[in-house]
């Protein structure tokens, strides 16, 4: 019975992407194409699913996408830890030109070296966290 719970969370939540994804284009004329922060703090899939789901699709309609990895959403960007469906959507991401910032006091914590991490994630540093979550007219969405 546990697997059918989470079976029908996973489809209730995955549900709006799907017709998201088959939206075209920005929804109102004269959107923002501004930059999109995305502050993941943590590793469950459900919340991992709905936040790289948004960031891809906000991603699809132009906007510049940063997903930050802190507390316990750093485990989502170990090679292997989380291979599916989180790194197929964060690798995305990042071939389309997206970042992937991991918090290194939380790498600390959860005890991951960089050596650990996805190609192409980048420590996280006041000089690279900041510029991308202050940017101008940078949304922030938080799971």
């Amino acid at each position: 019975m546990p697997f059918l719970r989470r079976s029908f969370v996973a489809f209730a939540l995955l549900l709006p992407l799907l017709f998201a994804a088959a939206a075209p284009g920005p929804a109102v004329a004269g959107e923002s194409q501004g930059p999109l922060f995305v502050n993941l703090t943590s590793d469950e899939d459900g919340r991992a699913a709905m936040a790289l789901g948004f960031a891809r699709n906000a991603q699809k309609r132009g906007h510049p996408i940063t997903i930050f990895l802190n507390v316990e959403g750093v485990r989502l960007a170990v090679k292997e830890e989380k291979p599916e469906p989180t790194q197929v959507a964060l690798s995305e991401i990042l071939a389309n030109g997206g970042r992937v910032i991991v918090c290194p006091m939380c790498m600390k914590r959860a005890k991951i070296g960089a050596e650990q991490l996805i190609e192409g994630a980048e420590l996280g540093a006041p000089d690279k966290t900041l510029p991308a979550l202050f940017a101008e007219d940078t949304r922030v969405v938080s799971y």
